[in-house]
């Protein structure tokens, strides 16, 4: 086989792939605009830093799960939930994985959301073509959804910020890319990338 052929053959291959990415922190900024929501309502100013895991109610924004999804759910009701910014450089990498495979956004977002985030996804990222699976995990779903997801779509790579779905989903795609953030620290296994934009993650994603 030729060097040439070869290299077509990659190229093939990687027009192919098939990726996965969250939503929430990856394509879009939720939780700065979420804070400030936050501080409006009940007069308590959250610094995002003070976020240590997904358990927000042990940080000090409500009192349990419940009243956090709660208070994600008046949230939802705003307009600054319908314009929450995008992540800098979230636009080009969805334009360019969409040219080159299949591209799912896997939220852990509940159906109930679906409106609202599918009106979000046609303005900022319009390549996606209605690949949109909503999980529910946080309204207390199984952890292992959007591992489960990954392997049911044979997702090759996937795009998250919550520790413990890049773990489960480390188990099914061959490289997971872990935005790094105050929620997500600790050891992680070794087909997962920290990375800390989408710019850097671009830059390693053929570091195999």
């Amino acid at each position: 086989m030729g060097r040439g052929q070869s290299r077509s053959m990659s190229v093939a291959r990687e027009e192919k792939m098939r990726r996965g990415t969250d939503l929430d922190e990856v394509l879009v900024n939720f939780m700065q605009p979420f804070l400030v929501f936050y501080e409006k309502i009940s007069g308590k100013k959250i610094p995002f830093e003070n976020l240590r895991s997904y358990n927000f109610w042990e940080w000090g924004i409500g009192e349990n799960r419940t009243e956090v999804i709660e208070l994600v759910d008046r949230f939802y009701m705003t307009e600054d939930f319908a314009r929450l910014p995008t992540v800098e450089g979230a636009e080009k990498a969805v334009t360019k994985f969409a040219k080159e495979g299949e591209l799912w956004i896997l939220t852990s977002r509940p159906k109930r959301y679906r409106a609202k985030t599918e009106r979000m996804i046609r303005r900022y990222f319009p390549g996606v073509n209605g690949n949109i699976i909503f999980t529910g995990d946080f309204d207390g779903g199984e952890m292992e959804t959007k591992a489960e997801t990954c392997r049911e779509l044979c997702i090759e790579e996937m795009y998250e910020d919550n520790i413990h779905y890049a773990e489960a989903c480390s188990k099914y795609a061959r490289r997971v890319f872990l935005f790094d953030k105050p929620w997500n620290q600790g050891e992680t296994g070794r087909n997962i990338t920290r990375v800390g934009s989408w710019r850097e993650a671009l830059g390693r994603k053929h570091e195999y």
